[in-house]
């Protein structure tokens, strides 16, 4: 059970970064857009449908609503758009775990081709005479 419930939550959190990727690309349609800015405001916002002081239910809220509406901006944005982000997120995941685990020097890790997710994720986000370059160089 507590599993299942980190898979989820990992699952979460990087759709949570996919989507805020998909908001910042043009092909994404503006309803998404907006219904994903109104769950960041919700999640953010001191203002709850039931206020946070009240044991329990306060935080109960917060940890229903704000899943749902990721969920529902997740259906929201065209599938191989989606599946693209995720990617992108869950590569940027690894990276971060790299990162944290090689005190900070996952990025000179990654230049030196010790990690691979590092180096498929700069390989991602580079433009292919870049990666050219880079290949003569190093």
């Amino acid at each position: 059970m507590l599993d299942r419930l980190k898979r989820w939550a990992r699952t979460i959190k990087r759709d949570v970064h996919a989507v805020y990727l998909a908001a910042r690309d043009p092909r994404t349609p503006w309803y998404a857009k907006a219904l994903a800015l109104c769950i960041a405001g919700y999640a953010l916002s001191p203002i709850d449908l039931i206020p946070d002081f009240i044991p329990v239910l306060g935080y109960l809220d917060d940890a229903i609503i704000v899943p749902l509406g990721i969920l529902a901006v997740v259906k929201m944005i065209p599938p191989e758009l989606m599946a693209e982000h995720r990617a992108a997120a869950a590569l940027a995941g690894e990276l971060r775990t790299v990162a944290r685990d090689s005190g900070g020097h996952g990025r000179d890790r990654a230049r030196h081709g010790e990690c691979d997710a590092a180096a498929r994720l700069e390989g991602a986000v580079t433009s292919p005479d870049r990666m050219e370059r880079r290949s003569i160089v190093g």
